[in-house]
C-alpha cells in the first residue's frame, strides 16, 4: 500500500499502528524478562505527573511534550511491541514513557544518546521513575550505533539530529519488523531540508503506510508502519 500524507489526530496515535503485530526477535538478542513491580504503575505516574512541566526547560530542552510520550506508550501497548528503539534520548522523558510500556508488553527499549550530560541526568530520571530495568540507555553516537544493531525493531523513535533524518531512516527502515512502525518528530520544520527529504522518502516507501500529525504547533510527527 503506496504511503499517504494526511493529518491524524495525536490521541489517536496508537489506533493507526499495525493491530496484530508479532514481534520478531532474534534468538541472540533474546530478552530476558524483568518481573513488573505491582507498583510500577502508580510509581511511574507519579514521576511523570510531577515533572509534566519541567521537560522543556534547561537541561531538559530536548524532549517531546507529555502528550507525545503518552502517544507512544500507548502505541506500543495496542500493539503489544517488545523490541523497542529510541534515537536521541536527551534527558529521558520519551524513554520513560517507552520504557513504562516496555514493561507491560515484556519488552526492553534501546535508547542513544551522544551528550554525556544528558545521558547521565536520562539514567538519573530512569532510575527514579523505576523503568531502569527496561531501558538499554547507550551513550554513543547514533551515527554510527544504528547501523551496528541487528534489529528487527517493531518500533523506532527518532527525535536527534535533523540533518542525519534521512540516513537514520535508510539505516533502519529495513531492521523494521513487518507490522512495526517508524516514528519521527519535527518533521514538519520548513527550515529543515533534509527532514523534508526524509519525509518524502518515507511516504514514497511502498512498504510503509505514512500519517503526519501537524500537533497544532508546526513541528509534526510521522509515523510510518509497515504492512
Amino acid at each position: 500500500m503506496n504511503s499517504t500524507r494526511r493529518a491524524f489526530s495525536l490521541s489517536s496515535i496508537a489506533l493507526l499502528g499495525c493491530a496484530g503485530a508479532v514481534p520478531i526477535l532474534l534468538a541472540r538478542d533474546a530478552m530476558a524478562q524483568v518481573p513488573v513491580p505491582a507498583n510500577l504503575d502508580a510509581r511511574v505516574k507519579a514521576f511523570l505527573d510531577q515533572r509534566r512541566n519541567t521537560w522543556s526547560q534547561g537541561i531538559n530542552y530536548w524532549n517531546v511534550r507529555y502528550e507525545d510520550g503518552q502517544a507512544l506508550h500507548d502505541l506500543v501497548l495496542k500493539n503489544g511491541f517488545k523490541r523497542l528503539l529510541e534515537v536521541g534520548t536527551s534527558t529521558g522523558h520519551s524513554a520513560v514513557w517507552l520504557g513504562w510500556a516496555a514493561a507491560k508488553t515484556g519488552g526492553r527499549l534501546t535508547t542513544i544518546e551522544i551528550d554525556p550530560t544528558r545521558h547521565a541526568e536520562a539514567l538519573r530520571n530512569f532510575k527514579l521513575a523505576g523503568v531502569d530495568a527496561y531501558i538499554d540507555a547507550r551513550l554513543a553516537n547514533a551515527h554510527d550505533l544504528v547501523k551496528q544493531l541487528s534489529g528487527p525493531w517493531d518500533l523506532v523513535f527518532q527525535d536527534a539530529d535533523k540533518d542525519w533524518y534521512l540516513n537514520y531512516w535508510n539505516d533502519l527502515k529495513g531492521k523494521i519488523a513487518v507490522k512495526g512502525c517508524y516514528a519521527a518528530d519535527n518533521v514538519l520544520r520548513p527550515d529543515a531540508r533534509q527532514v523534508t527529504q526524509f519525509v518524502e522518502a518515507a511516504q514514497r516507501d511502498p512498504a510503509f503506510r505514512t500519517r503526519i500529525d501537524d500537533l497544532g504547533s508546526g513541528e509534526g510527527v510521522l509515523l510510518a508502519c509497515r504492512d
